[in-house]
């Protein structure tokens, strides 16, 4: 069995040499959490749901419907020069189910010709009909949701007969058809109550057959409102499951780091696990934010207090270096902000929650001992 040297327990498969480029506006990103002065003109990365609209009905997942104001073709291509022409490393094209929009490869040629690095998710559904499109276009990264590795689990999860099959054959059409990696296939597989006394046999079946797996466990919050909640884990699980749990990361290397080793705390006690951790949300709104299938752009797409003005209608530029974006950061990365999702837990975002708190006892420390703190 080939383990897939590549995985990491990202939401995008990205590794640091991929990052070598966003090295500039990342640093001054993150850097401005603690002066603002030195902040990027743009994100590092920015997600850009083009649709809310989806055509399958996903047990995890309550998505499935256009918003009643998404941007026509015209505003979308507006929406991609801004995104072209901004400092941004990546976009990640998402929905809903982005394969739904006419115009998506259009889009991402115009953020190709920019030298953007240029994302796609999906649930594969139609992925047999644009392989051509993919490649033309220059996508970098496809990743595509499985629940499973057999048909029975997949399709009664996803809500569609045969796309198993479709979707697995699309993929193998993929693979043997690209030069070198690219574009970089991602199996995103959803860890629920369904599924997890099997994971082991998933994970390696699509190990074999992509470039990275990421695990990602199923949640009810303000990101993702769950459609069919017996796929939720409850308490009495908790045993079984932390078997299980242990012996996977005991197998596979790449469930190593904070973010899988705490992975059962999130799940059968979140709110204690917060309170623990101090946990702050302080990557995602440093370096990214999302832009809505109408335009209007957010720090995080669950949550209404991180909006911050339509793309539409004001500069990429003015948007992010706004008072209003400062004002919904410093909300976001207060230690008393209550929202956790184990999605902004990715890409070391616990560690640097740990590395704040430092420089944080430090400062406190050095303002004390010069008498400016009381004690």
């Amino acid at each position: 069995m080939r383990i897939a040297r590549r995985a990491q327990p990202t939401t995008t498969g990205i590794t640091l040499g991929d990052l070598a480029t966003a090295a500039l506006p990342l640093a001054r990103n993150l850097a401005a959490m603690h002066l603002p002065l030195l902040r990027a003109k743009s994100p590092a990365f920015a997600s850009w749901a083009v649709t809310e609209g989806c055509n399958l009905r996903c047990a995890h997942c309550s998505m499935n419907r256009p918003l009643p104001d998404e941007l026509t073709h015209e505003q979308r291509l507006d929406v991609a020069r801004k995104l072209a022409a901004s400092d941004a490393w990546g976009v990640s094209l998402i929905g809903g189910e982005p394969l739904l929009v006419k115009g998506l490869f259009e889009y991402a040629r115009i953020l190709k010709s920019a030298g953007k690095r240029v994302f796609l998710g999906t649930s594969g559904e139609r992925l047999d009909r644009h392989i051509d499109d993919l490649f033309e276009s220059g996508i970098d990264y496809l990743t595509v949701s499985f629940e499973g590795h057999t048909a029975a689990e997949h399709d009664a999860f996803r809500g569609r007969a045969g796309l198993f099959d479709r979707v697995a054959a699309a993929l193998a059409q993929i693979t043997a058809r690209r030069t070198g990696s690219t574009p970089r296939i991602q199996i995103r597989i959803t860890l629920n109550r369904h599924n997890f006394r099997t994971i082991h046999h998933t994970l390696d079946h699509w190990l074999e057959r992509a470039d990275n797996v990421l695990v990602q466990v199923v949640q009810n919050n303000c990101l993702h409102e769950v459609r069919d909640t017996s796929c939720l884990f409850k308490p009495e699980d908790r045993p079984e499951f932390e078997r299980i749990y242990a012996e996977l990361r005991a197998r596979y290397p790449f469930l190593r780091g904070q973010h899988y080793e705490l992975l059962p705390r999130y799940v059968f006690e979140a709110e204690q696990l917060h309170r623990d951790l101090g946990f702050r949300c302080l990557l995602v709104p440093a370096t990214s934010f999302v832009v809505e299938a109408n335009g209007r752009v957010k720090l995080c797409h669950g949550r209404a207090d991180s909006a911050l003005g339509s793309l539409v209608e004001t500069p990429l530029e003015d948007i992010w270096q706004s008072k209003r974006a400062d004002a919904a950061r410093t909300r976001m990365q207060s230690k008393d902000y209550g929202c956790m999702c184990w999605e902004s837990a990715f890409a070391r975002n616990l560690e640097l929650v740990q590395a704040t708190q430092q420089i944080e006892a430090m400062r406190d420390a050095v303002e004390h001992f010069f008498g400016k703190r009381p004690s």
